[in-house]
């Protein structure tokens, strides 16, 4: 066959080699100009190839790299991981992508991303490491602030769902305590009426019995008969009347005391600022006689303002003296201390005194209702310390105390500061 004039012959093996040259350009400026770091490196570590992305990503010009080893641009925590996938590599493992952290020029930490190929030459030697490397460092920081986001929020709603359960704990234990001062309230108002009932008719009785002895004087009565009534009338039946009258007032007090503890929660409280030192001036007077009477030291410093009704905490206050001056210690001239300090968002009041004490584990017993640790030590229906906290607690305070048997004791009762 003939061939045209001016056609020139194609020789294959220039046009393969034309068309790999064009395909190694292009690659060669994709290489160049990627925004990930593609770093070619031999199996010693150092660095052969070094592209625009990996200067704008670690701060190195190209020159600079190439008289740099990788290991570089490899954490101290990340040496042995870069040794370990190059040996991986060498040996013929299939190590291709995995996420490892790298430092700049500037000395910033990176986390990067890396998808590593080994190179070899034509007879399939190997002869590199090709990596191609992305910053995920912003990605990584997200999903971190993502997760604590997702860690406070949790605990926020564990926290939400503790309140909310407290909160029906509280209201619950408000509808029981409203319901309880109400039994409290309604039973001791309408015991009152036949207490009111026995006391009077044991008065009708001590009369008539009077009216019966005077009956026995006439002489009309025989000197026997006289002599059977005058033990019954003299003794047996004043004994009862007595016995009746004496328990009818023990139980008016025990109401009286019920029906404080009813009212402390449903009274309406006037808080305002109050002058310490004038509120106790007019306790101490209540008890000015007691004091003198049994011979006791009343210490009283300069005390701070506190927020509270009046009333009530000229009530708290009157207890704890009442209690202190029950439970002296006979054997030893009493002594009673009234002192108070600011601290924080609250004053702490303490009304100390070295009577008898009270064991550490009664501690909290003599806050109970009807408690008496020592019946014998003092008249009283223990109700006084249950009235006590009441108040404290109606006031957002609280009250507890430090004792030892034969030491004296301590009530400390903490309020809100003015």
């Amino acid at each position: 066959m003939k061939k045209d004039k001016g056609s020139i012959e194609k020789n294959p093996d220039t046009a393969e080699r034309q068309l790999a040259e064009e395909n190694t350009r292009r690659l060669a400026t994709v290489v160049r100009d990627s925004n990930d770091a593609i770093t070619i490196q031999d199996f010693e570590g150092r660095i052969t190839a070094w592209n625009r992305g990996a200067e704008l990503m670690y701060g190195y010009s190209e020159a600079e790299a190439l008289q740099m080893n990788i290991g570089h641009l490899t954490t101290p925590e990340k040496q042995a991981e870069q040794k370990e996938f190059t040996r991986r590599l060498i040996l013929g493992e299939m190590v291709t992508s995995f996420e490892t952290q790298r430092v700049t020029k500037d000395g910033r930490l990176l986390d990067v991303w890396m998808v590593v190929t080994k190179l070899v030459d034509d007879d399939g030697k190997p002869i590199g490491i090709a990596s191609t490397e992305r910053d995920i460092t912003k990605r990584k920081r997200a999903e971190e602030e993502r997760e604590r986001l997702l860690k406070s929020l949790e605990e926020k709603t564990k926290g939400l769902e503790q309140v909310i359960e407290r909160e029906h704990l509280l209201k619950s234990l408000e509808e029981k305590t409203k319901a309880l001062e109400q039994v409290l309230y309604t039973a001791s108002h309408d015991l009152r009426s036949p207490l009111v009932n026995i006391q009077g008719f044991a008065r009708e009785l001590e009369l008539s019995l009077k009216q019966v002895r005077s009956l026995l004087q006439s002489k009309d009565i025989s000197p026997e008969v006289r002599e059977k009534l005058i033990v019954p009338l003299d003794k047996d039946i004043p004994d009862s009347i007595r016995y009746i009258i004496t328990s009818s007032y023990k139980i008016e007090t025990l109401l009286g005391g019920l029906l404080q503890l009813s009212r402390l929660g449903r009274a309406e409280l006037d808080i305002k600022r109050l002058n310490m030192n004038k509120l106790m001036e007019s306790v101490i007077q209540t008890f000015e006689f007691s004091i003198k009477e049994r011979g006791v030291k009343l210490e009283v410093g300069d005390l701070p303002p506190c927020l509270g009704d009046e009333t009530r905490i000229n009530q708290l206050f009157a207890n704890l003296i009442d209690n202190a001056l029950k439970f002296l210690d006979p054997d030893r001239p009493g002594i009673i201390k009234v002192e108070g300090e600011k601290r924080g968002e609250q004053v702490v009041y303490c009304v100390e005194d070295n009577g008898i004490g009270i064991a550490p584990e009664y501690h909290e017993r003599v806050f109970e209702i009807f408690e008496r640790l020592n019946p014998t030590a003092g008249a009283g229906e223990g109700l006084g310390l249950t009235i006590v906290r009441g108040i404290a607690d109606r006031h957002n305070g609280k009250i507890w105390l430090e004792s030892e048997p034969g030491k004296g004791s301590r009530f400390f009762v903490s309020l809100p500061a003015a």
